[in-house]
């Protein structure tokens, strides 16, 4: 029989038993960052290696491998569970530069290549040999991360496409580990040549090809995917056992198949993935327009729009409907031109050609809500959500800052020491983490979603919106600055965001150099935003390369 001992509220219970090799071994084992607590996990991390989770990726080349590990990896992280990849092809590279191993890519050339296709070849034995130890170096380097170091979650971004590479990684894995560590296949398939045709023109900008004559990677690499066609073999049902979980993704998720599939943290990589696509959308973020509390520097409230407010509201109205026809146009631009390169006749692609829905979601706070009513509902799907809603700041809710540091200076301190994981005293109140975890369903949606979107928040969800669409760590706490417009645009290199401000002066938007004149404006600890925030000097730039190297 077990008996607890009374504890002060938020000291983690130390049960007493008189045999612990009674205790039955939980069912389920999950823990949230922020939102579970436990004595093996105090802060909601994976501690024990029961919870954590291998991802071991399945495909051929230009299959779109790297593009997925790397969005998993960005959702993962920014859940706030250590998610890293561990690409094979970056050891390979890695040692063939120590060895000064390099070859051309044909005998008339000399750009030189990594690896040419000849060394993919599956007669070549010696390369055969050698690829497998970096293979399995790579994942002993994956497998001390999650049972050694802090990881959660590690990506092993390979090929894998051999029944018995994938039975060597189960084997390796169980080895390592007693058998308690989850292993999750991802295999992802395409017979879509268009989607092939992409990847592959991207692979020739990789650093396999660095310096290399465009024509002459093309062909090699053709080779590489010919060599490794020969011995492919996808996930097969004679693989199925009470060891592995595996999903299938055909042609980017229009299809999936799914085995097996258990615990938390699989599910959630599962659910994501069944939720991204490949469509060419803008995703606009705006922190509503000036409340009449954030005009007095208040944090929270429920206060509406003031007359300034009221002026950025009309505007961003009037941008937006300018913006969302540019888009298009820009559209049918691309297509026409990519019909004449490709001979393909214009009417049947333009016939077909729709302009796609925007949608304009708000949070349920008035400011919010004032500021989508300048929208047309005509034209845009004006929809507010209580996800959206600014974080809930508890019993301190209409206060200013000095205020708190005046009359609770202990709270004020342990808002700066605790940062996203500071949870406002009060009911209702609420941490980053809190705002992180109510905004996720939204973030999926937004992946699914093929139209385009303008996001009306406020300054706390606006910020962890930027911090996952522009990978950015929120842990060094920045504010997302009143008054500007962020458009997101994702590409399979990553992101490209730009940047328009408000100017009163001309009622009108100007578009900001994103490479000097704006940043996401660092700040210390995690101070709420106020009404007052403005640019700074620049910390990104347009293109975010961390989504490629995640």
């Amino acid at each position: 029989m077990v008996s607890m001992a009374s504890t002060p509220c938020g000291t983690p219970l130390t049960p007493t038993t008189t045999n612990s090799s009674l205790r039955r071994k939980p069912s389920a084992a999950f823990d949230v960052p922020g939102l579970t607590r436990s004595r093996a996990s105090p802060d909601g991390l994976c501690n024990t290696i029961d919870t954590k989770l291998l991802i071991v990726m399945v495909g051929l080349p230009a299959r779109g491998k790297s593009y997925i590990t790397k969005k998993i990896c960005r959702y993962m992280n920014w859940q706030r569970y250590k998610t890293r990849i561990f690409n094979v092809g970056n050891t390979r590279r890695s040692n063939c530069e120590n060895n000064n191993d390099s070859a051309p890519v044909s005998a008339e050339s000399e750009s030189q290549t990594t690896h040419s296709a000849e060394f993919f070849d599956p007669n070549n034995d010696k390369s055969i040999q050698m690829r497998e130890k970096w293979a399995m170096d790579t994942l002993d380097e994956l497998l001390d991360f999650l049972i050694h170091g802090d990881g959660c979650i590690g990506l092993f971004d390979a090929t894998n496409t051999s029944v018995a590479r994938r039975r060597k990684i189960i084997n390796h894995v169980r080895e390592r580990t007693d058998g308690k560590l989850k292993i999750l296949f991802v295999e992802s398939i395409c017979d879509n040549d268009a989607i092939i045709q992409k990847n592959v023109h991207l692979k020739l900008s990789g650093p396999d090809y660095k310096n290399v004559d465009k024509e002459v990677a093309l062909q090699d690499f053709l080779g590489r995917m010919k060599n490794y066609e020969k011995v492919y073999e996808t996930i097969q049902e004679s693989e199925e056992t009470s060891e592995i979980q595996y999903i299938k993704l055909i042609n980017v998720g229009k299809k999936v198949i799914m085995y097996n599939v258990n615990g938390f943290l699989s599910e959630q990589v599962v659910g994501f993935l069944m939720n991204f696509n490949l469509a060419e959308r803008q995703i606009w973020i705006s922190r509503a327009a000036e409340s009449e509390s954030e005009a007095q520097d208040r944090l929270g409230g429920d206060s509406p729009v003031t007359a300034a407010g009221h002026g950025y509201a009309e505007a961003a109205a009037r941008f937006i409907s300018q913006q969302k026809s540019a888009f298009f146009a820009d559209q049918v631009e691309h297509l026409v031109v990519q019909a004449q390169e490709d001979g393909t006749p214009l009417a049947p692609v333009l016939s077909n050609l729709q302009e796609s829905s925007f949608s304009v979601w708000t949070s349920m706070n008035c400011s919010a809500i004032e500021t989508g009513a300048h929208f047309d509902d005509s034209v845009f799907d004006v929809k507010a959500m209580k996800m959206l809603n600014e974080l809930n700041y508890g019993s301190f809710e209409g206060l200013t800052l000095s205020e708190i540091q005046r009359s609770y200076p202990y709270e004020y301190n342990a808002q700066i020491t605790n940062g996203e994981r500071y949870k406002y005293p009060g009911s209702g109140g609420e941490s980053y983490l809190d705002v992180i975890n109510r905004v996720r369903p939204v973030v999926l949606e937004l992946e699914r979603m093929v139209d385009n979107s303008l996001i009306i928040s406020h300054p706390i969800m606006c910020q962890a919106l930027l911090a996952y669409f522009l990978n950015l760590d929120s842990t060094n706490s920045f504010e997302v600055p009143a008054n500007t417009l962020f458009s997101v645009q994702r590409k399979p290199y990553g992101v490209e965001w730009e940047a328009y401000q408000y100017d009163a002066s001309i009622d009108s938007f100007v578009k900001l150099d994103t490479t000097s004149d704006i940043s996401i404006v660092a700040t210390p600890q995690h101070r709420p935003p106020t009404g007052s925030d403005t640019l700074a000097s620049v910390v990104a730039g347009p293109m975010v390369p961390s989504l490629m190297n995640a």
